[in-house]
């Protein structure tokens, strides 16, 4: 890279990222409300992503018992 810049990405890199979000620390370094946010969203992304692997097993073993049963082959 010929220019680095503050955030280590290229110029390019740089101009198509969204700009991080600045967030106000207390004395420790924390935000609270900052940390449930983001708590709440890893805790929704695993949820999602639960619900997409069970629907997907769901419809392999429809799959599956259909090809048992004779109807779709």
């Amino acid at each position: 890279m010929k220019r680095a810049t503050e955030s280590g990405m290229g110029p390019v890199c740089e101009r198509r990222s969204a700009p991080l979000p600045t967030y106000e620390r207390d004395l420790l370094g924390y935000d609270v409300d900052r940390a449930v946010e983001v708590a709440r969203e890893r805790v929704r992304i695993v949820i999602e992503s639960a619900v997409v692997e069970a629907h997907i097993q769901v419809r392999r073993q429809f799959v599956a018992a259909r090809k048992r049963l004779g109807v779709w082959r």
